[in-house]
């Protein structure tokens, strides 16, 4: 879905998924912060590769009174109490730096009467020619075709979400990763499926039902 304005996500009692099977997951705030926040842990996992964080000016790293500050070409560490070094060795190299490589976000607010498509395949490949249909909060309908990136600009929009379908992409698809795939399927068995329907579904009703035994 597409909102003009505002668009939010609420669960009173259960919880709120987002899971990418094959592809990845983006979140982004184009202009304005995003935030984090949890009454319990917060867990950051990469299961197989690195995490990365990073920032263009400031990073600050904080639990209960201890903090690390990484700021420009300073890094201040703040205790009241030990601060604690465990190695082999300790080796103090001289300085060096390297700048914080950040990906562009794009420049620039749409007016509020406008909404922007940009529709791509999990490999960032624009789903270029394919048709589009926006059903707008007043039940009107605006059809028309994405253009060679992958994108359209719709216009006078009225204030509400507003829903977006699209079509195929012209022309014959092509694999882009010709990576070996030996667990894909064209036409998987029915015990395929249902083993693939346990693994995803059956484990989310078990969660979100407070009477199920496992």
């Amino acid at each position: 879905s597409v909102a003009a304005n505002a668009a939010g996500y609420f669960s009173q009692n259960g919880g709120i998924q987002a899971i990418a099977a094959n592809g990845p997951v983006s979140l982004q705030a184009h202009t304005d912060q995003l935030e984090i926040l949890a009454d319990k842990a917060v867990k950051v996992i990469s299961v197989n590769d690195s995490v990365e964080i990073k920032a263009s000016q400031k990073i600050v790293l904080q639990a209960g009174q201890s903090s690390i500050t990484l700021d420009g070409g300073d890094i201040t560490f703040a205790c009241p109490g030990n601060f604690t070094v465990k190695g082999g060795q300790h080796v103090f190299d001289g300085g060096a730096s390297a700048p914080a490589q950040l990906a562009q976000l794009p420049e620039g607010e749409l007016p509020p009467d406008t909404l922007y498509l940009d529709h791509r395949y999990h490999d960032d490949q624009p789903l270029a020619g394919a048709e589009y249909v926006v059903t707008l909060a007043d039940g009107t309908e605006r059809k028309g075709k994405l253009d060679g990136q992958g994108r359209a600009v719709i216009q006078n929009v009225k204030a509400g979400v507003a829903k977006v379908s699209y079509g195929p992409m012209p022309g014959a698809f092509e694999r882009v990763d010709k990576t070996p795939m030996p667990d894909y399927a064209a036409l998987p068995s029915d015990a395929k499926l249902d083993s693939l329907f346990d693994k995803y579904f059956k484990s989310d009703e078990s969660q979100n039902n407070p009477n199920s035994v496992a």
